[in-house]
């Protein structure tokens, strides 16, 4: 620490390699991120439902035998 105080030079190297590294951490978490959000469109993609087949309508039920309506 003494010595990065005393040369400049050093405390630059060190500035660009953090702020270097810093860059591609970023640049490589923005690619996952972006990886992620293709994989979870692709996956959870909403599919078009099925068309059902027509079904015929239920009888009404008659009226109880022995009474008049």
């Amino acid at each position: 620490m003494a010595a990065a105080l005393t040369d400049p030079a050093l405390a630059d190297a060190a500035r660009d390699a953090f702020t270097s590294a810093m860059s591609a951490t970023f640049t490589a978490a923005v690619a996952g991120v972006l990886a992620a959000a293709g994989l979870a469109l692709i996956l959870m993609r909403r599919k078009a439902p099925a068309t059902p087949e027509p079904t015929e309508p239920e009888p009404s039920p008659a009226a109880p035998a022995g009474r008049a309506a």
